[in-house]
């Protein structure tokens, strides 16, 4: 089998007499190095693009010689004294690389799934944490507000038992003081009475004893007036 047909993605069909040249003529289509293509993780993606580039261009430039009647490779390939010497690589030849990068690939794939999973997770919890926040917060107001009312109505209620205190202490102070008024009028009517009786007591004894004295008076006068007549 001719060594071009092995080019991956390349099918050749074997030319005609009617199109060949003299190989001495034969216009050179290109030169690769013989030696091993090897990718890097980097630039597999970019190789594999090159490739798929240059193989439809080169199935292109073989339609179009065929049609003008002009052979890309002439005969005699197998002439190592050729001065077009032309080194095709197979890609089948490193299998190793091939699946080295189709499992880069699905590595990289992979990980940028991920990463993308990972960066829409972190903006789902991002916007959860600011809805709590905002929850948050609004259950904060709340309850600070709640508070405040709270506060404003026992604030009331003291001012409004302070003042019910205070009235009730002033009306005790009034009945207090009229208590204590009728108290003391009592008193002084009872006192004015033990007096008055104590006065009227004192006057019967002075009248019974000016009464008693009286008497001896006069019993004394009777017994001076018979002492004279005798």
């Amino acid at each position: 089998m001719p060594m071009w047909n092995k080019v991956s993605g390349v099918h050749l069909s074997p030319a005609s007499p009617e199109i060949i040249l003299d190989h001495d003529h034969a216009p050179s289509v290109g030169c690769l190095s013989s030696e091993p293509i090897i990718s890097s993780p980097e630039n597999a993606h970019t190789d594999n693009s090159i490739v798929s580039q240059t193989v439809p261009k080169a199935q292109i430039q073989q339609s179009t010689h065929t049609h003008l009647d002009i052979s890309l490779f002439p005969l005699g390939l197998n002439d190592e004294k050729s001065n077009g010497t032309i080194a095709l690589v197979d890609d089948s030849e490193d299998p190793g690389a091939n699946v080295s990068n189709i499992q880069l690939q699905q590595k990289i794939s992979s990980l940028e799934i991920k990463l993308k999973v990972s960066e829409e997770e972190k903006q789902r919890i991002k916007k959860d944490v600011e809805s709590l926040m905002e929850k948050h917060s609004v259950l904060e107001k709340d309850f600070l507000k709640e508070k405040e009312q709270e506060a404003i109505s026992f604030q009331d209620r003291y001012k409004e038992l302070q003042e019910k205190h205070k009235q009730e202490l002033e009306d005790m102070r009034k009945a207090g003081h009229e208590a204590l008024s009728i108290i003391v009028d009592e008193y002084k009517a009872l006192l004015q009475s033990s007096v008055k009786q104590q006065v009227e007591a004192i006057e019967k004894q002075y009248i019974s004893a000016i009464e008693k004295q009286a008497h001896k008076c006069e019993e004394l006068l009777n017994t001076q007036v018979i002492k004279l007549h005798i």
